[in-house]
């Protein structure tokens, strides 16, 4: 029920939304519902993991093929207005690639990848937007591009929940198959070799669900793929500790920097206290609810009820700013999902767009990537999984050739402090304290970690006994960090030794 005293032409006047408690929806597809259909095997991810993928989800070859995400295909939207949740594309093809030095072959490949684009995680944004919505019918201030929106939201919801809180969209399962064709595309003559050699390939996930099904989706197009490999895809094993390492008990150190640090705090709230955010907000909910409602908002007057665990909340109209581009940022993960796309970017500018971009930037950047300066705690506990890839190579190095490709499938919160760690291409520059992080840092969401985003090392063999890496980010070829001396000038190609010299590893 929704109650509103509201008097005409008071500005101010209190807004009162008692919602009822909302029954959240079971998640389609969640650990439980599985179980009887994934047979999963949750050994520990030693290389070589007993077994063969024989189960998915889903039969892969029922995956409907998805255009992989461009950005230009998005209006005017600039290509971070999505920030993490942006779809996936890959940057370069087989054509972009840069040939091995001559005689140099394939010995080895290791993948960090993102699950793919997936639903929201919880209907928290969904419920925001629509009470608020309410509040303003109610107050008989919505407009009708506000109910048209609702509608929309409403529809977008239902979608949502049908595929499942969390859980992988046709769309991501669409990124993860494809992924997998692209890598066998590249590197045809190590998959000959591996089945030749009767070599192992492993594939280890997070244990978390979307991660469990990119894992499996992608082991199996693979095989499809490569048929002469499949057999030597071992069925997936989890590793939590080295690829879900951020909810581990030994990082309860950095747990605690993302509750109450002070500094992490004060960057979140000052970004959303920026007049261009504020501006941004009244831009967009006046146009849907009315300045009475936007008024009304950061007076504190309008209370909701996200979800039945939570008590009710007050937000201000930046808050439920940020809840409509939460429900824009989930509609393109879902658009091959239900009975046709349902776009939310007739609510949105642009400019609207980009700003609240940068506040789930700034968000991700000081949670999770390069973070403030002279501080590490926010990707520091990503180096288990960076000695995971160096033990992986060194074994490659020393002639153990057991393995013929290592690939692991996590989250956002995983490959965000990877790339920190490495110092990668737009993961290198910290933030100086008291310094807002802008565009001039060049880190964006969609750059670093879009669903699906991907990090690869492939290893050469020379014929004087070298072994080179190439590293690619989302298929293109990139450097190493600064200080890492490719074999020669502006070559994607690195001596092993020199990377270890370079990082100390």
């Amino acid at each position: 029920m929704i109650m509103i005293p509201f008097r005409a032409g008071a500005l101010l006047a209190r807004l009162t939304v008692a919602i009822a408690a909302i029954a959240v929806l079971p998640c389609a597809g969640t650990a439980a519902s599985r179980a009887a259909s994934n047979s999963t095997a949750t050994a520990s991810a030693a290389p070589g993991g007993a077994g063969t993928l024989t189960t998915t989800p889903a039969p892969v070859g029922a995956i409907p093929r998805v255009a992989p995400w461009d950005p230009d295909d998005f209006g005017d939207f600039h290509k971070n207005a999505l920030a993490t949740k942006t779809p996936y594309g890959p940057r370069g093809g087989l054509h972009d690639l840069t040939p091995p030095p001559a005689g140099a072959i394939p010995v080895f490949t290791q993948l960090l990848a993102r699950h793919g684009a997936r639903a929201a995680t919880s209907d928290d944004d969904f419920a925001v937007v629509l009470q608020v919505l309410d509040a303003a019918k109610a107050a008989g201030t919505l407009t009708e591009k506000g109910a048209t929106l609702a509608r929309r939201t409403a529809a977008l919801q239902k979608v949502n929940d049908a595929v499942g809180l969390g859980q992988l969209s046709t769309r991501g399962r669409s990124e993860q198959k494809q992924l997998a064709e692209r890598l066998a595309q590249r590197l045809p003559g190590l998959f000959a070799d591996a089945a030749r050699q009767g070599r192992t390939i492993t594939v280890i996930n997070s244990g978390k669900d979307r991660a469990i099904d990119s894992s499996e989706i992608f082991a199996l197009s693979l095989g499809q793929s490569v048929p002469w490999a499949a057999k030597l895809i071992k069925a997936p094993v989890s590793d939590p500790t080295t690829l879900y390492f951020f909810k581990q008990p030994e990082n309860a150190a950095y747990q605690a920097y993302k509750k109450r640090d002070p500094d992490l705090l004060a960057a979140e709230k000052a970004v959303r206290l920026a007049l261009k955010t504020a501006a941004a907000a009244r831009e967009l909910l006046t146009p849907l609810v009315g300045v009475q409602i936007v008024a009304a908002l950061d007076a504190g007057m309008v209370t909701v009820k996200p979800n039945a665990e939570d008590g009710p909340a007050t937000p201000n109209s930046v808050d439920v700013a940020l809840a409509v581009y939460g429900v824009f940022q989930q509609a393109p993960a879902l658009n091959a999902d239900g009975s046709g796309p349902i776009t939310l970017t007739p609510f949105l500018s642009p400019d609207e767009a980009d700003q609240f971009a940068r506040v789930s930037d700034t968000d991700d950047f000081y949670e999770k990537g390069p973070g403030f300066a002279g501080r590490t705690i926010t990707f520091a506990m990503a180096k288990p999984l960076v000695d995971d890839f160096v033990a992986a190579m060194d074994r490659i190095a020393a002639g153990d050739l057991h393995e013929a490709a290592r690939l692991r499938f996590a989250h956002a919160e995983t490959v965000i402090p990877f790339a920190a760690l490495l110092k990668l291409p737009h993961s290198a520059t910290q933030q100086p304290l008291g310094v807002m992080f802008d565009d001039h840092n060049g880190w964006t969401g969609r750059d670093v970690a879009s669903f699906s985003a991907n990090i690869q090392w492939d290893a050469f063999r020379t014929t004087d006994g070298r072994l080179l890496v190439r590293m690619l980010y989302d298929e293109k070829e990139i450097a190493f960090k600064q200080g890492c001396f490719p074999v020669k000038d502006d070559s994607p190609y690195y001596a092993w030794n020199e990377l270890k010299r370079c990082y100390g590893f």
